[in-house]
């Protein structure tokens, strides 16, 4: 379990740059005797953050740095941060390599999270650690993307499917994982989230707000920052908020220089049936990194106390828990992140029914069967699988 000091030195970690005008001295829990700095470090680099904590204790002064703070250690942070730097470059380049390739496709392309998210909103954008590169690509586009993609050796998670299994696959799963050697992943969207959780939001106007950001000297668009932050705020949900670097996306995009408007983006969110997504985010923000909120903000968080009961939820989990049960399992709390009855039981409908590759592996049904893969989903899920648990916990040993 994380401690109460490493929590607190991450959090005023993210806080501490300059983007973010709240942020004050470091905690005062900071005494050497009770950092365990291998827990600072593991939970850093777990949380994704460990780049903005190599910064922020980089740039104290010597003699305000944590006792602790060997010098030793400060240089390996320091190496760190050349590493990430130079991966954020390569990074960068690969993706303005997939962007031209898929414009002179005449494919758009919006990046979003990853390099683009750092230029829009993180002070330096190498400090926005990330796994993989995150486009959003138009529906009709999806499998001429990734057509063009393995041109560059990009090859998909799933390559065997069939193709109609695959179209399901791209229908429920809403992207996929392309892996090349020597590259880092990319990951094509058409839709932000899986199918399952019913955000049927329209991404249209999405590209009609689009803006643009510098990433190492060459023109990007990206999305603009209040689709961003509602971006953010929907990864966070759907993985029910179990990542500090998740929050602190949030954190900057509300930070004053993005100038993201509570009454337009609580309106939107409110027509998409995602306005408590929205606010779960900001709560979090306030409760976990101590962010000021506009008026609006807080005017709506006291008129939703479901959203600000679940922000304390994740909020306590942070630290202590380990990852979310899957998204294509049913949770508590992404059934009460919704506000909307409607949305709350097409969740529940699609999770319970919608087969996933699994299933088309475990029973590779004609394609004239492949109505019947939702009761595949049901006995596969429910029957077969709890039975064949019990038997593996009952047989001797």
């Amino acid at each position: 379990m994380t401690t109460t000091s490493t929590a607190s030195l991450l959090c005023w970690a993210v806080t501490s740059q300059a983007a973010l005008p709240w942020s004050g001295a470091p905690p005062a829990l900071l005494p050497s005797a009770e950092l365990d700095w291998s827990d600072v470090i593991d939970t850093a680099l777990a949380h994704g953050v460990a780049g903005l904590l190599a910064r922020a204790l980089l740039a104290l002064p010597e003699e305000h740095r944590p006792a602790g703070l060997s010098p030793d250690l400060a240089a390996a942070l320091a190496v760190y941060l050349d590493v990430a730097a130079s991966q954020s470059r390569s990074a960068v380049a690969a993706l303005h390599d997939v962007l031209e390739r898929l414009e002179s496709a005449g494919i758009a392309a919006l990046p979003f999270k990853g390099p683009a998210l750092a230029a829009l909103a993180y002070p330096t954008p190498a400090d926005r650690e990330s796994v993989d590169l995150d486009l959003l690509i138009r529906p009709d586009d999806a499998e001429a993307a990734i057509a063009v993609l393995a041109g560059l050796g990009y090859a998909p998670q799933y390559p065997n499917l069939p193709p109609a299994r695959r179209r399901a696959y791209y229908r429920y799963n809403g992207q996929d994982l392309l892996m090349a050697a020597d590259r880092v992943p990319l990951e094509p969207h058409w839709h932000f989230v899986p199918h399952t959780l019913a955000v049927d939001l329209d991404t249209a106007p999405l590209w009609q707000r689009a803006c643009t950001v510098m990433l190492e000297g060459r023109a990007v668009r990206t999305l603009a920052a209040g689709d961003a932050l509602l971006v953010a705020c929907l990864n966070g949900g759907k993985e029910e908020w179990r990542c500090l670097r998740w929050i602190a996306d949030v954190a900057f995009l509300l930070a004053p220089q993005c100038g993201v408007d509570p009454a337009t983006e609580l309106a939107r969110a409110r027509q998409a049936g995602l306005r408590r997504v929205l606010l779960i985010g900001v709560a979090l923000a306030r409760d976990v990194l101590g962010v000021p909120l506009d008026p609006a903000w807080i005017t709506a968080l006291a008129a939703d106390r479901t959203a600000a009961r679940l922000a304390r939820q994740a909020a306590a989990l942070l630290w202590t828990a380990g990852p979310a049960e899957s998204v294509f399992r049913l949770s508590a709390f992404r059934w009460h992140m919704r506000e909307r009855l409607g949305d709350r039981l097409r969740y529940a409908a699609r999770t319970l029914l919608t087969a996933r590759v699994p299933h088309y592996v475990a029973m590779p049904l004609p394609e004239p069967l492949a109505g019947l893969y939702p009761l595949v989903r049901l006995g596969h899920d429910f029957v077969a699988l709890p039975l064949w648990r019990n038997w593996r916990r009952l047989r001797p040993s």
